[in-house]
């Protein structure tokens, strides 16, 4: 099959490399669709953070496809099922795990990525997707569920006025989200106009673009001095995170 595999920072190949054989209790999965999150392109910039790969890798978690094979001791899904794959293994013991935070897995081992031809998972990773999701909107699964994850955590009440920072892919589907499930007011603070003009166009109720604005007087203007109930910093910046703080109302 081929594979788009990362050697180092800023060299990725694509190349014929072999598929993944599985066992009887993994399914094969043939990509339809894969993600490029800002983590695999940190990765391929050279800027990983604290995890450091082992070259060469391939990338890619945000996965859908169809069901090439099934182990034998698989009985939940069978060839031409559709799917998103959750392409990172825990372990289910370790402290976070069992606090609910297996997102923190101090055992968690990624599943070989999505830039390829196939992958495998065992089928506690793999969801059957509906027929009227396209394979690119089944691949948001996993930052999707990133974004509900963290409207939970936080604990939104309805009447609350929210400030998005950042109005990227995971600041928009944040505001969406906000807007299905919640009564809430959602400011978004944004310094390109262009994607102020989509989160218009989704629902957002004032929109902020820091370089031209104050951020903290706007949000306090709005907010009649109180701030704000919430805060999503949807962008990786330190400015963000302490313009956050300036804003946030007591608790």
């Amino acid at each position: 099959m081929k594979a788009a595999l990362l050697y180092g920072p800023k060299d990725i190949r694509v190349e014929e490399v072999p598929a993944p054989e599985i066992s009887e209790d993994e399914v094969l999965v043939r990509v339809k669709a894969c993600g490029i999150c800002a983590a695999d392109l940190r990765l391929y910039m050279g800027i990983g953070g604290l995890w450091k790969p082992k070259y060469p890798i391939t990338l890619g978690h945000e996965v859908s496809g169809v069901v090439e094979k099934a182990g034998s001791k698989v009985a939940q899904f069978k060839p031409g099922d559709r799917v998103a794959v959750d392409m990172l293994i825990r372990c289910g013991k370790c402290t976070y795990c069992l606090r609910g935070r297996d997102n923190l897995c101090e055992n968690r081992k990624p599943l070989p990525g999505g830039f390829a031809e196939y992958t495998k998972a065992p089928p506690t990773n793999i969801f059957k997707i509906p027929n009227h999701l396209t394979f690119e909107e089944a691949a948001l699964a996993e930052p999707l569920a990133c974004c509900i994850n963290s409207i939970q955590k936080l604990s939104i009440e309805d009447q609350s006025t929210v400030l998005i920072i950042g109005a990227g892919p995971m600041g928009l589907m944040h505001l969406q989200l906000l807007k299905a499930l919640k009564k809430v007011k959602v400011i978004v603070s944004e310094i390109l106009e262009e994607r102020l003009k989509v989160a218009a166009k989704l629902g957002a109720d004032q929109l902020i673009n820091p370089t031209k604005q104050d951020l903290q007087e706007e949000v306090m203007k709005e907010t009649k001095g109180n701030g704000v109930d919430a805060v999503i910093v949807a962008v990786g910046s330190k400015e963000a995170i302490q313009q956050a703080i300036n804003v946030a109302a007591k608790t």
